[in-house]
Order: structure tokens, then sequence, then C-alpha cells
């Protein structure tokens, strides 16, 4: 189809001018097209009048086009066409090849077409108007394809008749039947094919032929036929030599045996193309798709864990393949499903965990590895089911919404919206989650499994999301498709109650009981008057009328007892009571809740409450207990028992058992380290917690054992986060050496240099705020003032003033950034600290005036800057005297 047509070439020129020329023809012909790029363009500067100029632009051209330099192939063609005579038909060919290699098919197209309309007697005529056809397919323009090639009187099929033995005529028939299979025009496809019978067709065609038969035939429903055929189809193969020939026959047949039922036979044929004698001879797509033809086919005789074990085997043996995406995400998927059937059918734990974790590492590794993946969308799509699963709604939500921008109109986008929206209500961005609802019901009603499965809760979504923006219009609107679409759904009843509960929460707790008043005198024997019963304890909650709460609670919890609602009834009554700051009596339901419901979801918050409540009575031995139980007893909720160790440690630290404290955190931070899908930011705070363990055990005991491993924990810190509690880590060492420096004169020098080198990195850093670097100044102040007291003379005088600089740093406001304002505590404790050093060294006019900065700054110490401007103005009275 490339092949280059020689020019004609008037040798009326010197012997030096034809060398250069031929010379550069030669290297054109043997493909050395940069060194052929270059012999052409010096021809054309050496000789710029010759005849063979046009030729020469034409093959400097070529050379290019060979190079994939298609920019600059256009510029030389289209430049050098209004010039190039007898050659126009070459130009304007090698324009339409251009743009072919560009992509640019529809400009490809037009210009092949002028091919044959402006030169009709061009000997590209034919190969013009198959390409023009060709560039057509490649825009999906089948009927047009159709009218450029079968029509009797069109330009291709009058070429043809003039060269019948073309290898484009046969092209071209290969490609209309292709474009009559395409429209569904199969016994037009077939007669077109069947014509070439009595052609001396090329190995490659005959099997092109035989291969789109077997096609048309499948299409037109005689899959016996085609099975037939694809016999043929594979003797074909072989007679082209070209093994990637064979493998798509293979995958043909499987294809053919798979739709007539046979599955066994299709997975035999697949596997051909995936035996080990064919890893080098077939090509990685054919082997591709044969693998995940047969995992479909698998799936199909719900073989799972049979296709599971071939995707693992499969990941593992191609790290680089191109489908590498769509092979995790396969396996990724069936991990999920096993996951979810695994821990709904029994309680195994452990390979219920291992599947999950393999789900959402295969998920991620899509995510963050295939950027450019056509299933990337499905990727976040499934990644954010299992985030959703683990609660980390943040990044659930982020997932989802990725997923409604990459996936097409479907199924699968209509799924990724609603959850997308349902992230937004758990988050209680409740306007952005109505409008997903809406777009999901606007832009989906055509799919019928979407209308079936997602509209009633969607509409039920809609109506609270609603309530709770006070959108009463939107939340009606909602609730009345409800109703009418679903008259039978157990959402509508449902709805009514639901409105209350907004009423109740949105504020309007009195017309909420109204309404569940009504609601009993409608539906007296409703299976929701238990719920409407709490829901009406929850009203009077709401206004905070705690004797008629609690005698709602009370009452239900007499009326109810055998009521599968008892233990959440239990559980808010107890909060009641907490609420009515009868703490004892909270004490006594939340003991007695853990000791009746130890399985109960709420269990663990009823211990935690437990061990608050000790916590906040100081009674730090029984809040360690307590804690302990939680994490001990109640390990469904993992996320609140890492807190109750963190917790049990801060009770062990307020009783001074530091080695207790510091076994707790340690025990912690190992877990936490175990675990990648444990709480963000908790492992930092264990640390902090270590490190402020030992830094306090160092302080009783002055061992520099136990002041290194405080440092190392907070290092750790600072190593792995760049954020705030990086920062606040960074400044606690720099707080860690000072006060090290005040216990060990012998060292002093040196922890207050180590001090000033990390309260100096946090000065640096571009994320530390007003806050951060206003305190980090006084600190530094701080320690200058104490290396001044060490020092005397000049060395005693820097220091102070250094001092003095970091202080009015702060208090000067010269530390913020653009958009910031002054921390009032910190502007203080500079403010103070700068008027101390002032008035040490006597000068008591810039003393003075700091108080009267802090006074203006900061209005709630106006009175007492005032006592302070007084005494100055007396001191400087005084002098003056």
């Amino acid at each position: 189809m490339w092949k280059i047509c020689s020019a004609q070439i008037a040798f009326a020129a010197s012997s030096a001018e034809t060398k250069t020329f031929v010379a550069a023809e030669k290297l054109l012909d043997t493909k050395l097209y940069g060194l052929a790029e270059t012999g052409f363009a010096k021809f054309v500067e050496q000789h710029p009048d010759s005849t063979n100029k046009v030729a020469a632009v034409l093959h400097q051209a070529q050379a290019r086009f060979f190079q994939t330099n298609y920019d600059g192939t256009l510029e030389l063609l289209q430049k050098g066409f209004p010039v190039s005579g007898m050659l126009a038909d070459e130009y304007q060919f090698w324009i339409g090849q251009t743009f072919f290699g560009k992509q640019n098919f529809q400009a490809a197209a037009d210009a092949f077409s002028a091919v044959a309309k402006n030169f009709p007697g061009s000997s590209r005529q034919l190969e013009a108007c198959y390409l023009e056809a060709l560039a057509e397919s490649k825009l999906d323009h089948w009927p047009r394809v159709i009218v450029l090639l079968q029509t009797p009187t069109g330009k291709f099929q009058v070429a043809a008749k003039t060269q019948p033995d073309s290898a484009f005529f046969v092209e071209g028939n290969l490609l209309l039947a292709e474009a009559l299979w395409k429209e569904n025009r199969f016994a037009e496809a077939e007669k077109v094919i069947t014509q070439l019978d009595g052609r001396n067709l090329t190995p490659e065609a005959k099997w092109r032929q035989i291969f789109l038969l077997c096609r048309v035939q499948m299409a037109a429903g005689v899959a016996e036929n085609a099975l037939r055929t694809s016999t043929n189809l594979l003797a074909a193969a072989r007679e082209t030599g070209n093994r990637g020939n064979y493998a798509a026959s293979i995958l043909l047949r499987g294809e053919i045996l798979a739709k007539l039922g046979r599955m066994p036979e299709a997975i035999q044929a697949y596997e051909q193309n995936l035996s080990e004698g064919s890893v080098t001879n077939v090509p990685s797509e054919m082997r591709r798709q044969s693998f995940f033809k047969t995992i479909d086919l698998l799936l199909a005789q719900k073989e799972t864990t049979n296709a599971m074990r071939r995707l693992e085997n499969f990941i593992e043996k191609n790290p680089a393949d191109e489908a590498l995406d769509l092979a995790k995400i396969t396996l990724g998927e069936l991990s999920l499903k096993q996951f979810v059937a695994t821990t709904a059918g029994t309680n195994r734990v452990l390979v219920a965990t291992n599947l999950f974790e393999q789900a959402l590492t295969n998920f991620s590794a899509v995510v963050t590895n295939f950027p450019q993946s056509q299933h990337l969308g499905k990727a976040y799509l499934d990644r954010g089911w299992c985030l959703w699963i683990q609660e980390n709604i943040s990044a659930a939500e982020s997932d989802f919404e990725e997923a409604t921008k990459r996936l097409p109109a479907s199924e699968d986008q209509a799924v990724a919206r609603f959850k997308l929206a349902d992230t937004q209500f758990r988050q209680t961005n409740y306007a952005a989650a109505v409008t997903n609802y809406q777009l999901l019901i606007e832009r989906h009603a055509r799919l019928e499994r979407v209308t079936n499965s997602l509209f009633e809760p969607a509409l039920f979504q809609m109506a609270r999301a609603s309530l709770k923006i006070g959108n009463d219009a939107a939340a009606t609107n909602a609730m009345r498709k409800l109703l009418d679409w679903f008259p039978n759904g157990s959402l509508g009843e449902r709805g009514v109650l639901l409105v209350g509960q907004t009423f109740t929460r949105a504020g309007n707790p009195g017309e909420a009981r109204e309404l569940f008043i009504n609601f009993l005198s409608r539906f007296p024997g409703s299976p929701l008057v238990p719920e409407i019963k709490l829901a009406i304890a929850q009203t009077y909650v709401q206004e905070e009328k705690w004797p008629a709460a609690l005698a709602e609670y009370d009452e239900w919890a007499k009326n109810f007892a055998e009521h599968p609602l008892l233990a959440q009834g239990e559980f808010s009554r107890a909060l009641a009571y907490d609420r009515a700051k009868m703490q004892t009596n909270a004490f006594i339901l939340f003991t007695n809740f853990v000791a009746r419901f130890p399985s109960n979801q709420l269990a663990a918050l009823a211990q935690n409450w437990v061990a608050d409540f000790y916590w906040n009575h100081e009674d730090f031995r029984n809040a360690e207990k307590s804690y302990q139980e939680l994490y001990q007893k109640f390990n469904s909720s993992p996320d609140l028992g890492y807190r109750a160790r963190l917790m049990a440690g801060r009770a062990a630290y307020d009783r001074s058992d530091y080695k207790e404290a510091a076994k707790y955190f340690s025990d912690l931070i190992t877990l936490l380290d175990q675990n990648t899908n444990s709480p963000p930011g908790l492992t930092d705070e264990a640390l902090f917690a270590l490190g402020d363990t030992y830094f306090q055990d160092f302080l009783s005991n002055t061992n520099e054992a136990t002041m290194r491993d405080a440092i190392q924990a907070l290092t750790r810190i600072t190593k792995s986060s760049t954020n705030t509690i990086g920062l606040l880590a960074t400044g606690r060492i720099g707080d860690y050496y000072f006060q090290w420096a005040g216990l060990d004169s012998a060292q002093a020098e040196a922890s207050y240099n180590k001090a000033l080198d990390y309260y100096g990195d946090v000065l640096k850093s571009e994320v530390a705020d007003v806050s951060a670097r206003s305190r980090t100044e006084v600190c530094v102040g701080n320690i200058c003032v104490k290396v001044a007291e060490l020092k005397s003379g000049a060395d005693k005088k820097a220091w102070a003033d250094a001092a003095l600089n970091h202080y009015m740093t702060v208090v000067n406001e010269s530390n913020l950034r653009d958009g910031e304002t002054f921390d009032p505590k910190w502007t203080y404790e500079a403010g103070i600290a700068a008027a101390k050093i002032c008035e040490g060294s006597g000068n008591w006019e810039s003393a003075k005036k700091i108080y009267q900065r802090l006074a203006a700054a900061l209005p709630v110490l106006r009175l007492a800057c005032e006592k302070k401007i007084a005494a100055c103005e007396i001191h400087l009275e005084t002098a003056k005297n």
C-alpha cells in the first residue's frame, strides 16, 4: 500500500547533479530515510533550478513520511503542490497518505478523493479510491464506504474495470463486504465475498476472505455454517505462514463454539493460543484475547476458583503486559464478590479479609499505575465500593466521582452516580447528594435494570436530603414520585416517618411530634409503631425536655422489652440520661447495656462511654481497665479499639506509670504498622504520645537513652508527615532539647543548638501556619535569652539582641504571610518577653511602645498593659530628672 512511485526524472543535467540525486534515491530505496532526507534536501539547496527539484522535494517528503515526521511531510508537499506539475497527482496522493498516518482520516479521505476526481489518468486512481473508502471506514462511516465501493458508476468500480487484476480491487471488495457486514446486510456481504472465489488470490487475501465469511455467517445466525467454514480458515491461515493469522482464526473458532454453547470445546480452542509453545509466535494481543475469553467462559460455567487462579498466574507471569490493568480489575472484582459471599454466608474472617485486601490492592494498582487505562473508570468504581465497605467515606466519594466522569453512559455509571450521592449524604453534603440523585433519575431512565433497582432508594434518599437542607418542595416531589412509581414499595410508608424524623433533626421537634402522633392514629397497627415511639422520645430530647424524654424512654423499655430495637432504645435512653446530666443513671444504664447486649454493635460505644466516664472523673486506673476491656472484648470495631489502646496509654500516663504507658503506645504502633487500612493519622498520634511519655520518664530519671527514645519516636513522625503534626513533632523535639539544656549544664550549649536546628526547620516550612511560626519565634527567643545568661560582654549582648529580634518579629507581625492575621496568644507572649528585655537593659521607651502596641492589638489586655505603660513612664520620668 505504501509503495513509493519513482518520479519521472529528466536528466538533462550535470553529472554532479545526477550523482547527488541518484545517491539520495538509493538511500531512499534502501530505507535509510534519515540520510535520504538529508540527501534530497542537499540536492534542492545545491540545485534550486534543477528540472528534478519537484521530484527531489517529493522524495524528501516521502523520507520524512517514513520517519513519521508527518507535519514536516505536509509542510513540503503543501508548499510544493502548486508547482508540482506532472507530479501533482503524486503530491496529492502523498498528502492523503500523510493525513492517514496522522490519523486525520477525514482529511485523508478528502485528499484521496481529490486524486480520483482531479487526476482521472493517474496510475494512483484505483488505489486512491480504495484508500478513500478505507479512511472513511476508520471513521465508522460504513454507509459512505458502501456507496464509494459498490456504486456501479462510482470511481472505484469504473477504475476496477481497467485494472481487474489489481490487489486494490480485491482489497476494495473485502472492505465492501466488511461494510455490508457492519450494516447487518449479511446476504449482500456473503455475495461480495463469494464473488472472489474464482480469483487467484494471494494466501493472505484468501485467508481474509474466509475469515470475513465466518464473521458474516456467525452474525447472520448460521453458526453451524460458520463452524464448518472455520475449518477451511485454519488451513488458509497455515498457508499464509503468519502465526498471527492462525491465532486470529483460533480466536474466531473459539467464539463460534461458544456461541453454539460448546463451552469446553471453545476453551480448548482458545488454549491453543495459550500453550507454552505459542508464547513466542502468537501475537500478545491474540494471547491476551484468548486468555480473557477463557476466563469469561470459566465464569459462565461457575468455575470462579479456576478463573481466579488463572488470573493470579497471568498477573505474576506478565508484569508488563498491556492487559495487566484488565486482569487486575477482573481478579479484584472476583475477589470482592467472593468476599461478600464469604462474609454473608460464614464466619471465615481470615479468608474474607484476604479476599478483600486482594480486591482493594488490585483496584488501587490500576488507579495508580495505569492512568491512561480504558478501564480506569471501572477501577475507580470498584475501589469506591471497597472504601465504602471500609467506611472510608470521603475517599469513596472521590473514587465514585472519578468513576462518573470516566465511565460511559451505562449501568456502571448509574451505580457510580448513586454511590457518589450516598457518600455525599453520609458526609452531610445534602445539596450535592440531591443533585446526583436527580442526575441519576434524569440520565438513566431508559435503563430498565437501573430504574428497577436504584430509582426507589434514590427517590427516598433524595427526599431525606431535601429535608435536610430545608427544601420541602423537592422532598414532597420526591415522596410523590416514590408513592406513585412504587405503590407497593416499603419506602413509601417509611417516607412519612422520615419526614417527621427530619423535622426533629431540623429543629422542628414539636411539628415532628404532631406528625408522629397523627401517624399513630392513621396506622395504629403499623410495624413501625415502636420506631415512632422512639422518634417521639427523640423530639423531647431535641427540645431538651428531659423529664418527658426520659418518661418516654422508660415506658418504651417496659412496653417493647422483646422488640428487635430494644438495644437501640436502651442505648438512646442511656444517652438521654447522660445529656440530662444524670451521669450516675447513665453510668448504670451503659454498664448494664454492655452486660445485656455484649454482641450488639453499640456495645463498644457503651463501653467507651463507661471508660470516658472514669477518665473524666480522673479515675485513671478504672479508665485504663475499661479501655483495656473495650479493645479486648469488642474487636468488631477495630478503629474504636485502636483509640481505646491510645486512651489506656494516656490513662497510665496520667497516673504517672510511664513504663506501662509506653508499652500501650508501642504495642498500638506495632498493630497500626501491620494494618495498612488503619485510621489515618492515628500512628502519628500514638508516636507523639510515646515521645512525650519517654520524655516524662527522662525528666524523672535523666536517663539519656530514654531521651533518645523520645526523640526517635517523634523523628519518625517528621520523616513521614509533612503536615501539621509533622511540624508539631519537629517543634516538640526542639522543646525536648530546650528542657534538656536546663537539666544538664555540661551539655547545655549543644542542646540549645540542637533545639535551634529543629525550631529552624519549623520556621522554614512552607506549611507552617502563623501560630506555629509565632510560637517557634518565641521559643527561639527564649533560647537566646538562656544562652545570653551563659555569656558575658559582647556575646551576651548579641544573644540578647537576637532574642529581642525574634520576639519583635511576632510583635511587629513581620512573620505574617498573605492573608494571615496575628495569633493573639503568641503575640502577647512575644510582647511581654520583648518588653522584659528592654526593661532589663533600661530601655523604658521601647518597653512602653511595646506595651502600647499590645494594648492596641489585644483590647482584652488593655488595662494590664496600661499599668505597665504607667510604670515605664515613671522610670522615664525618673531618668529624665
